[in-house]
């Protein structure tokens, strides 16, 4: 199954690479400043199709075109996470799919493509994880030496000041701070001992479901800021790292704790 997806996945990439420069400015969401093109529209529909294939008994939870089915058995799936990256020709965009069991809150198979780079990331529960075939693990730096991700929420400013503050609090102790845009990028970099750790004060299951796998399965910890799982149903915060800078950002971000899911 897993080499099944991953070709599914590397085949919907060539869509995305067939824009060669993207000329539009998207088509606005609910929520601000967030937008979907039609190149997130056909490599959904493109996923859909060949995952249903892969295992027809799956729902499919994705982000565009109103494609969420809740089911025990689901497809969690991103077709383009970095939207305004790709409208703004930034080549920092991924796709992303988890299978998951949503009873259980538990993701069993996850891969993050990234068709700019050419960069497959993979995991399956129990067995590891892997970027290009080659196994990869988190990186043992201490916080003081670590790269920090982050994400602003973009979609819902509320919590903007609270984000910033966050981030100077990680910038002022850590070598220094990262922002991608892609959620799903930052997250098979820490994965791959890219980055040593990341928080965003809300994201959606499709933002994380992937890279959560991959980092716990690369020796990382991947959790909501308050400490507790990941909900694969509705939107939660993240708190990320190799164990010892996700300890460190545990106590940075406390103070928020009540803000957020």
């Amino acid at each position: 199954m897993l080499e099944k997806v991953c070709a599914a996945v590397r085949a919907a990439g060539e869509i995305i690479l067939e824009a060669k420069r993207y000329a539009g400015d998207g088509m606005a969401k609910v929520g601000d400043r967030n937008y979907v093109t039609e190149y997130d529209v056909r490599v959904q529909n493109a996923l859909e199709k060949s995952l249903a294939e892969i295992l027809p008994e799956a729902s499919f939870f994705g982000e565009e075109n109103d494609a969420q089915t809740v089911g025990k058995t689901m497809w969690i799936v991103d077709p383009i996470d970095g939207t305004s990256n790709f409208i703004h020709d930034l080549h920092a965009s991924a796709i992303s799919v988890a299978l998951a069991d949503s009873e259980a809150n538990r993701v069993d198979l996850a891969v993050i493509y990234d068709p700019y780079a050419n960069e497959l990331f993979v995991a399956e529960r129990g067995k590891g994880a892997w970027l290009n075939g080659v196994p990869m693990h988190v990186s043992d730096r201490a916080y003081d030496h670590a790269l920090i991700g982050f994400g602003t929420t973009p979609y819902d400013r509320t919590l903007a000041n609270e984000t910033m503050a966050l981030v100077g609090a990680a910038y002022t102790e850590s070598l220094d701070i990262r922002r991608s845009g892609s959620a799903a990028i930052d997250l098979a970099y820490l994965a791959a001992g890219r980055l040593d750790g990341f928080f965003e004060f809300r994201l959606q299951p499709w933002d994380y479901a992937v890279g959560a796998l991959l980092i716990e399965e690369a020796g990382g910890i991947a959790t909501r800021f308050n400490g507790e799982p990941l909900d694969l149903i509705r939107p939660s915060s993240v708190l990320t790292g190799n164990p010892a800078v996700y300890a460190h950002l545990a106590e940075l971000s406390a103070p928020y704790r009540t803000l957020v899911y």
